[in-house]
């Protein structure tokens, strides 16, 4: 009863079909490692943009209202000048 078994096993090494679910694993852990590492590259790659995002969205909204203030300073100084 062993020795059936053993050749069975030796027979189905020599074919290849032994290997076939250990190489099927491989691949399979392979894919997934692989898209594992895609998708955290890829959210890297959107965090960093939408820090870059949010810094120029910043910058351009600080610029705006500095801008705003001024002209509504300058908008104040013509009142005043109207008015007296």
């Amino acid at each position: 009863m062993v020795r059936q078994n053993i050749t069975v096993y030796v027979v189905l090494y020599t074919n290849g079909w032994l290997l076939l679910p250990l190489q099927l694993g491989l691949y399979y852990g392979s894919i997934r490692a692989r898209s594992s590492s895609y998708s955290f590259q890829l959210g890297k790659q959107i965090e960093e943009e939408n820090r870059n995002l949010c810094k120029n969205f910043h910058k351009e909204t600080i610029y705006q209202l500095i801008s705003l203030h001024a002209h509504t300073g300058v908008i104040k100084e013509q009142t005043k000048k109207r008015i007296n």
